[in-house]
């Protein structure tokens, strides 16, 4: 197979590529070919039926000169496009580029940890709250199931509270409620991360300024185009160059803002201006690109801000996703609340009814000569 299939890239966790790059930063460090570290991995690989074999044994067809997705490039890194996620390989050509495949793949590994720490922070605080959202589905999908109907051959649903008739009618459709739920949360987790890369223009631009989660991944974004046009200064290369070189793999979304960069260089802006004009970088990081950008090590100083504006992100999301989880808390504490009154409810107007019918029941009595007789007659 020329290529790797969509399952295929899938297949490839985080943890996976990290462990890769960390792997073949160690060995190239101490002076091994790339191709003779994969020939020794491949087999391997394919033995245990790693999720990697495929992808090793593309990059080593490419090695041997079978192209890829940018062939005519000189770097081990460019066989990698098309197979890892094209910020991480955009980061391993920079450091290769600038100083060595190693020190690329080293810089990609730490990427992945970061991207990995914001994911925990996104993820791992609303754990609790959605372990207790589905318990409660669960009762309420038992009392649906099994109280409700039992109940609902004592007194009949209009006689309860309105309260309960509301939950009652939520009981009835728990199933398609949670089922629909869920949809709707996967596809718009769908749609967020395919629009999050691929939408552009004006409206995106609004949507960065308001909405939290694409201004989220525009931090990052804009952390990640730093590290990486600091790995081409480093090297010496022409500002416009790196940016078509880091353009070449890159999402639509980050090819927009390297245009935008390309035209602000264009115009005759200075470097500075042209990554302060990055609309998703954040302004309080503008005196700081502005200060450094006076100073011998520029790329260094790039570097840092990067470093410095991914972990504000990492802080910013574990903020928001801890409020998030509080709400969700407090929304779970009121619905058990409501789940509970609402069964007291019924039970309540269940006796009621009961005592009701006993009371307008006819009494008999017994004749002292005949049989007994109704009061009633």
């Amino acid at each position: 197979m020329a290529e790797l299939s969509w399952l295929q890239r899938a297949m490839i966790g985080s943890a996976d590529r990290r462990e890769f790059y960390l792997a073949l930063s160690e060995a190239t460090r101490d002076g091994l070919r790339p191709f003779d570290i994969l020939s020794e991995m491949g087999p391997e690989f394919e033995a245990v039926r790693n999720p990697l074999a495929p992808a090793v044994r593309e990059i080593m067809r490419r090695l041997r000169g079978g192209g890829g997705k940018r062939g005519s490039s000189p770097t081990v890194a460019a066989t990698f496009y098309g197979i890892f996620p094209s910020d991480e390989v955009v980061l391993i050509e920079a450091g290769e580029t600038a100083k060595t495949l190693s020190d690329g793949l080293a810089e990609a590994a730490s990427y992945l940890t970061k991207m990995d720490e914001i994911r925990s922070a996104a993820t791992k605080p609303l754990m609790e709250p959605a372990l207790l959202l589905t318990v409660l589905f669960g009762i309420i999908y038992y009392l649906s199931v099994e109280v409700l109907p039992m109940y609902g051959t004592i007194v009949p649903r209009t006689a309860c509270p309105a309260y309960a008739k509301l939950y009652g009618k939520l009981a009835d459709n728990v199933v398609w409620l949670v089922g629909g739920l869920s949809v709707a949360i996967i596809a718009l987790a769908a749609l967020f991360v395919w629009s999050s890369k691929n939408w552009t223009g004006s409206g995106r631009a609004f949507a960065d300024r308001w909405v939290p989660g694409f201004g989220m991944y525009g931090r990052i974004a804009s952390a990640s185009l730093l590290t990486s046009l600091a790995s081409f200064i480093s090297a010496g290369q022409q500002i416009s160059a790196a940016l078509d070189r880091m353009a070449g793999g890159s999402s639509p979304f980050v090819r927009s803002l390297l245009a935008g960069c390309k035209s602000d260089l264009a115009k005759g802006r200075s470097v500075d201006q042209m990554i302060t004009g990055i609309s998703v970088l954040p302004r309080s990081f503008h005196w700081r690109v502005k200060v450094y950008a006076k100073t011998g090590r520029f790329d260094q100083a790039l570097g840092k801000i990067s470093a410095k504006l991914v972990e504000e992100t990492i802080t910013r999301l574990q903020l928001i996703f801890r409020n998030i989880s509080l709400v969700l808390k407090l929304c779970v504490g009121a619905f058990f609340l409501w789940s509970m009154l609402s069964f007291f409810g019924i039970a309540f107007s269940a006796k009621k009814h009961a005592t009701k019918q006993v009371a307008s029941a006819p009494t008999f009595v017994a004749h002292p000569i005949g049989p007994a007789y109704s009061k009633e007659t």
